[in-house]
């Protein structure tokens, strides 16, 4: 599961046996939350945070905070270049489509909207006419006046 805080609260999403944080809340409680999606019911599964070295020093606060030891893994800035290119040749594109797709589903619903508003404004046409034509004050004053 790849998601951000808005997941990781409230949602019961069975399944779940890995946790990937690009990037991750220094407060215990909001990180146990969020890794906790592996956990459900019993269940195990595995978090990886991954961080640069300046964030590094945080996750290692982070763990002393939630009395846990993690472990440690470097990689290679090689490895690292072949998954960005992989996320960025595979993964991209794929979500590209779906922002499109997205994109595609608002515009045909402000055009369902346009098209239902224009239907009642020629249905509702003498309704719409015969109200009091709204009068605009300068102050509270004018209003009052009136």
């Amino acid at each position: 599961m790849l998601a951000t805080d808005l997941v990781a609260r409230g949602l019961d999403i069975n399944g779940v046996k890995t946790v990937l944080n690009f990037s991750f809340p220094t407060e215990p409680k909001r990180y146990l939350h969020r890794i906790g999606r592996t956990a459900r019911a019993g269940s195990s599964g595995v978090a990886v945070t991954l961080c640069n070295d300046e964030e590094r020093k945080d996750l290692k606060k982070l763990s002393r905070k939630l009395n846990q030891n993690l472990h440690v893994y470097v990689m290679q800035n090689k490895i690292v270049k072949e998954m960005h290119d992989f996320l960025l040749n595979t993964v991209d594109p794929v979500l590209h489509t779906i922002e499109v797709e997205l994109q595609q589903d608002r515009e045909l619903e402000n055009a369902y909207k346009e098209a239902q508003r224009a239907e009642n404004m020629i249905k509702y046409k003498a309704d719409i006419m015969s109200r009091p034509k709204a009068e605009w004050h300068n102050t509270r004053k004018d209003k009052l006046n009136l």
